[in-house]
């Protein structure tokens, strides 16, 4: 707001609640990323291989 009063910009958000949203209406696919076991035993043996480190990774909160 400017010192008079008057406004100087408009800021607008968008809000999508999951909680509301229908399938087939507001999304017909869902994704969920899993590695199976086999995927990183062979990601292991690879950095051995390799040579390399191979760093923990964790996404706690998902």
């Amino acid at each position: 707001m400017h010192a008079d009063g008057t406004v100087e910009r408009y800021k607008a958000r968008l809000v999508a609640r999951g909680d509301e949203q229908g399938y087939g209406v507001d999304y017909t696919y869902t994704l969920l990323d899993v590695m199976e076991i086999i995927s990183g035993k062979s990601i292991l043996a690879v950095t051995r291989i390799w040579g390399v480190s191979a760093r923990h990774g964790d996404a706690p909160s998902a």
